[in-house]
């Protein structure tokens, strides 16, 4: 919770307003994107790492990229971002204004009898997108990372790590039934 907090405070008070958690890496993990930090742009608090402008982001990574990677001690990317909302819909703005664009145009029917309608008509008619390659890729010097040292951390993204964490966590699955 340090971390969060930390974060909040960093995206309240400082001109870098979006914040990401980034995950020290305890290997070369190539179905994760990577965070690479730059320059410190606040001091560290207690029991709290600095925060970090970022560099550059690597999305999933081949395996002969993300060894160096992990070597280098660059971090995971958490997906955890603290930030103001009016921050997140610029970044979207700038950097996804067609999409942007397409949900601004359906604000006016929201929480009416056409909302769910209309939702179902604008997802029909947008692009798949890659939040991180679409939006943090591309301005990602504008963006912080915070690392959160002392978590425990899993992308559950994939039935077999949601395995590994129950098992981890001393957890067996119950066996689903299905009626």
């Amino acid at each position: 919770m340090r971390h969060v907090e930390a974060a909040i405070s960093t995206a309240s008070s400082l001109p870098v307003k979006i914040v990401l958690l980034g995950i020290p890496a305890d290997r070369p993990e190539i179905d994760y994107g990577w965070i690479e930090p730059a320059e410190q742009i606040t001091q560290p608090g207690p029991g709290v790492e600095p925060i970090l402008r970022i560099r550059r982001f690597w999305e999933k990574p081949a395996p002969y990229i993300a060894v160096p990677l992990w070597s280098r001690g660059l971090l995971w990317n958490s997906f955890v971002i603290v930030a103001q909302v009016g921050a997140m819909l610029d970044l979207f703005a700038r950097m996804t204004p067609q999409l942007y664009t397409a949900f601004a145009e359906i604000g006016s029917i929201l929480d009416s009898s056409f909302e769910s309608n209309g939702i179902e008509k604008l997802y029909a008619g947008i692009p798949s997108q890659n939040f991180s390659e679409a939006i943090l890729a591309g301005c990602s010097s504008e963006l912080s990372v915070l690392p959160a040292t002392g978590v425990e951390w899993n992308d559950l993204g994939e039935p077999s790590r949601v395995m590994a964490t129950l098992a981890k966590i001393g957890m067996q699955p119950g066996r689903l039934v299905w009626q």
